[in-house]
């Protein structure tokens, strides 16, 4: 159904939507940190082979920050 209303492209290039909880929140702190934590996540989606891999960091990142993401 979210394939029909993002349209083909949006999926041929392997972005997907990420799910967010965006009500409910007492503060603006709490949404914003919400989102801080969305946007510096990975969201993993299974293919259809044995093996997988996740990207955990970039080569410009320090060790600490591969380790957070790990």
């Amino acid at each position: 159904m979210l394939t029909e209303c993002l349209g083909k492209e949006f999926y041929s290039k392997k972005v997907y939507p990420y799910p967010l909880k965006l009500h409910g929140f007492e503060s603006e702190k709490e949404l914003e940190a919400q989102l801080n934590t969305a946007s510096e996540s990975a969201y993993f989606i299974p293919g259809n082979g044995p093996n997988y891999s996740v990207k955990i960091g970039r080569i410009k990142m320090s060790d600490k920050e591969v380790q957070k993401n790990f």
